[in-house]
């Protein structure tokens, strides 16, 4: 009996033992999804149309002052002051709010990319999935049989779909629609 149980529990621990483990490179399954690259190119795109506009409201502005005589100047001096300042401050404002948006882009694609992870393991049997990065990961070694980054960045960039070209224009129209609105209380 006593040799019975002495194999069950070896049995048992063996068994435990062999439970299927893995690591990602999350720097790099992060920075090659495709969802990562058309984030990018959404803010970059937002943050070129931000700076024309920006940069014609500076140089209105810059141009209404050559024009100016040095008494016209004086004159309005409290004037162009307030309209610098309030250029100044669209300036900044553009720069937090897609400061916010980036980090906002930069969390739904984590959150995917966990989701997708946490599903790739359940789907692949994996008890444990460790993360780490270039420089002073988590993982100091792993076996590079049990590197998985590359079959999690094939399946996830597979399971990317491009936002149709519905959902683009809906975002383009309402940017558009936010921009006129700005314009609109900046002229007031």
């Amino acid at each position: 009996m006593k040799k019975i149980l002495i194999v069950l529990v070896s049995i048992l621990t063996l068994t435990s033992c062999t439970q299927k483990i893995g690591f990602v490179n999350t720097e790099k399954l992060i920075q090659d999804y495709k969802g990562t690259k058309a984030a990018e190119a959404v803010l970059k795109e937002k943050s070129t149309k931000m700076q024309a506009d920006l940069t014609r409201m500076k140089t209105a502005f810059d141009e209404k002052v050559k024009k100016m005589s040095k008494r016209q100047l004086n004159k309005q001096m409290n004037a162009l002051n307030q309209e610098n300042n309030f250029i100044q401050q669209q300036m900044q404002n553009a720069q937090y709010a897609l400061q916010g948006e980036s980090q906002k882009s930069l969390e739904k694609v984590s959150k995917k990319v966990n989701d997708f992870v946490k599903k790739y393991a359940k789907d692949n049997g994996y008890k444990f999935i460790l993360g780490t990065v270039e420089l002073n990961g988590s993982v100091m070694y792993g076996d590079e049989e049990v590197d998985i980054t590359y079959d999690i960045l094939k399946e996830l960039n597979n399971s990317y779909v491009e936002p149709s070209e519905e959902k683009v224009e809906e975002v383009k129209e309402t940017t558009k629609k936010v921009e006129e609105k700005k314009e609109t209380e900046t002229k007031k």
